[in-house]
């Protein structure tokens, strides 16, 4: 039996609502409840199934079948009114787009950037049982994202309900995102040195994949409410910022044990990377909730000597640990633990179904300052 079917043996129950979608064989996450869209509830009448990933090397097999033209790819949704700027044509048409891999039609949800320039890209997964466009309207991306001068991409997984690819599967997961990611390098109105990915649960172990198969095509790798074994021996030097709540009672803050597998919490693998990447570090700063939480600054950012014990801490405290000058160059890695928040996307309440809800810093804000280069994400958000 794999350590995946023994997690999923583990955690399913009625009560439990939600099967744990565990990436083992390079990295996991997991599945996640839902209200209000964003990920699928087993009592909704979802097949609760897995699919494995499989090898990377299948990449030429892909085909168009949407092009910039609005002909060619079906819009059911909008995205910011453009007008006011001129931009490049873009492979991607605004809204819903089909692509062809491995005999499957893939679908990809884009919502271009408001801005005259080469845009950065933002390429955002769902988690197990996730609906790719509510999940990515509840983030708040479809419309912060491109007001800030970013475009977002989000693949939509495939099976039921939907997910992404681990071990062999009949997908090829792997070679769509490579093929998709070359697609946007090449593109005249991405910015192809400001590729990032973002992920969450499932999503995010996704991310953590993709992470060590093209990190040299990326700029930065998001991964909120994930667990993992640490990945790659020789991780490229992207941006990397890891979120977790410490109660997440469906994906563990301290990690997991699946049969014989061993899996890291999300602080063990943040401290992991930055030890791969030579950082310098970590220092670390907290925001603590102020007594008043109706005060304009409920959240006050500052830094402390020591890492804290998040068990001696409030609730809505976040604590950073940060590595920096990774690689000798300006990288960053971030680490976010928000104390007793749970399975869920910092700052929206329609993401997860599970556990508190973390307000401060907005994981949605954090990455789209990071993007556009701000100093301090955190700080600004």
């Amino acid at each position: 039996m794999t350590p995946l079917q023994r997690l999923a043996r583990r955690f399913w129950s009625p009560a439990f609502g939600a099967i744990l979608f565990i990436m083992v064989a390079v990295v996991v996450a997991s599945c996640s409840s839902a209200d209000n869209g964003g990920e699928a509830r087993a009592e909704n009448g979802s097949s609760l199934s897995s699919t494995d990933n499989p090898d990377t090397t299948v990449r030429s097999t892909t085909t168009t079948t949407a092009t910039a033209s609005s002909e060619a790819a079906t819009s059911t949704t909008s995205s910011p009114s453009t007008t006011a700027t001129e931009r490049p044509a873009c492979s991607l048409a605004d809204g819903v787009n089909t692509r062809t891999h491995s005999d499957q039609e893939r679908t990809v949800w884009f919502h271009p950037a408001i801005s005259a320039e080469p845009a950065p890209v933002l390429v955002l997964f769902h988690g197990f049982a996730g609906i790719a466009d509510e999940f990515a309207a509840n983030t708040g991306l479809t419309v912060e994202a491109p007001a800030a001068g970013v475009s977002l991409v989000v693949p939509v997984g495939l099976g039921t309900p939907p997910t992404w690819e681990i071990g062999n599967g009949p997908f090829d997961d792997n070679g769509f995102i490579a093929n998709l990611i070359d697609e946007l390098a090449g593109d005249p109105c991405v910015d192809a040195e400001r590729i990032w990915l973002a992920g969450y649960s499932a999503g995010a172990g996704f991310v953590g994949i993709q992470a060590c198969a093209i990190g040299d095509q990326l700029a930065g790798v998001v991964m909120n409410a994930a667990a993992a074994p640490a990945l790659c021996t020789e991780p490229t030097g992207f941006d990397m910022i890891f979120a977790h709540g410490t109660k997440d009672r469906v994906v563990d803050y301290g990690g997991l044990a699946i049969g014989g597998d061993t899996l890291s919490g999300t602080p063990a693998l943040a401290a992991g990377w930055a030890e791969r990447l030579d950082c310098n570090g970590p220092t670390y700063q907290v925001s603590r909730p102020a007594a008043d939480p109706e005060a304009d600054d409920a959240i006050a950012l500052e830094d402390v000597a020591e890492l804290p014990d998040f068990r001696n801490e409030a609730d809505r405290t976040t604590i950073r640990e940060r590595w920096t000058d990774c690689r000798g160059q300006s990288g960053t890695v971030d680490m976010l633990s928000y104390v007793g928040g749970g399975h869920r996307w910092p700052g929206r309440d329609r993401v997860g179904g599970e556990g508190l809800i973390p307000t401060t810093p907005d994981l949605t804000c954090v990455i789209l300052a990071a993007m556009n280069e701000a100093s301090d994400a955190l700080a600004d958000c």
